[in-house]
């Protein structure tokens, strides 16, 4: 059986490619638009659309795609901390992202405990890396701990919005 299925996947067009083409396919399809806090197709796992990001379906169609995607690092780069705390979520695509720079974008109007959290991650995954970091807040005191956390992240782009 599993010759059958390993013959069957060779018949497809797309896997007679090598791997790197395929994994520059999958970072071309994945592109994300820049980030926008009013849009409801983020990467946020616990929104309830059926239609889910690029970079979660291509993993489950086949073993070799699955691998594909778990090497390709830029696939993982783009990351929204709107996940629940501990962010297991955001935490996995920091680790499979590698060393490729990263787009972040952090909702500090989260519990302080939340906001220590992500702080924490960044620093622990991203101390030798380019960061684009976009940080929403809705107050001052928000604002204060998104400035306080960035000045130990080292070097970032920054865009702050209210």
């Amino acid at each position: 059986m599993q010759g059958l299925r390993n013959r069957s996947t060779t018949l497809i067009h797309i896997n007679r490619l090598p791997s790197e083409c395929i994994s520059q396919i999958f970072t071309m399809g994945s592109s994300p638009r820049p980030m926008d806090e009013e849009d409801p197709t983020s990467d946020d796992p616990s929104w309830n659309s059926p239609v889910k990001p690029f970079r979660l379906i291509i993993p489950a169609v086949c073993r070799r795609w699955r691998d594909i995607a778990l090497n390709t690092p830029r696939l993982w780069s783009t990351i929204e901390f709107s996940d629940a705390a501990p962010f297991g979520y955001s935490e996995l695509m920091l680790k499979r992202s590698r060393d490729c720079p990263l787009s972040i974008r952090v909702d500090f109007s989260r519990p302080k405990s939340e906001i220590t959290t992500v702080l924490h991650l960044l620093r622990r995954y991203t101390s030798n890396r380019h960061i684009s970091l976009t940080i929403v807040y809705t107050s001052p005191e928000e604002a204060g701990i998104a400035l306080a956390g960035q000045v130990s992240l080292g070097r970032t782009s920054r865009k702050l919005r209210s």
